[in-house]
């Protein structure tokens, strides 16, 4: 039981990549890690919100990086 504590940051930074930065759906993750929905849904979640604490003393950088992001043409946030 302690591999999950050394693996779930890969795991974590794997399903909000595939969600966020590829498009994959819940299923297709899930086909893909072998994993189920509600399994992506809560790492998802936490991810999020980690990422939330982690960027709240920067927000209107962040925003601005954003903003700049999605000038770009075809560029996928």
């Amino acid at each position: 039981m302690a591999w999950r504590f050394v693996l779930e940051p890969i795991y974590a930074r794997t399903i909000f990549r595939m969600k966020k930065f590829e498009g994959k759906t819940y299923k297709e993750i899930s086909e893909a890690l072998g994993v189920s929905h509600s399994t992506i849904d809560h790492t998802l979640r936490r991810v999020l919100r980690r990422l939330s604490l982690a960027l709240k003393d920067y927000g209107p950088q962040i925003a601005v990086i954003v903003a700049g992001m999605s000038a770009i043409p075809g560029e996928i946030i």
